[in-house]
């Protein structure tokens, strides 16, 4: 797991990572420092010191780093879950929700994760179609 806070971090990881992945974090923290209205250089700007955090599931993530996302049972603080595509690749969106100042999402190809952790996943998503 690694988390993306600036722009440097994006930069650091971007080329170890598949470009949809790095790609999908790029829109991301592109995303929050629009709604953040980041006048100052996006560079130099830490979306982490307003409350916010990108994190980034890697391939079988262990229990204890999902633990620190509260991505385990009962899976407190969970806001929504998402599934969407970029290049033909499926992605979990996961928005976790600390309070009402600051939260986290999270970002994990489909199928990369424990078998209980993808199961309600996938269950959340089709909730969420069926509640729309």
């Amino acid at each position: 797991m690694f988390t993306i806070t600036c722009t440097a971090d994006l930069t650091r990881v971007a080329g170890t990572l598949p470009a949809p992945f790095a790609e999908v974090i790029k829109r991301e923290l592109d995303n929050l420092l629009l709604m953040l209205d980041s006048e100052r250089s996006t560079s130099q700007f830490r979306i982490d010191s307003v409350g916010y955090r990108i994190v980034c599931l890697e391939h079988m993530e262990s229990e204890d780093n999902l633990a620190t996302v509260s991505l385990v049972k009962p899976f407190y603080q969970i806001e929504y879950v998402e599934l969407f595509e970029v290049c033909k690749i499926l992605f979990y969106r996961i928005l976790l929700m600390h309070d009402n100042e600051c939260f986290t999402i999270a970002l994990s190809p489909k199928e990369t994760q424990n078998a209980g952790l993808e199961a309600w996943l996938s269950e959340q998503c089709e909730q969420g179609r069926n509640e729309a």
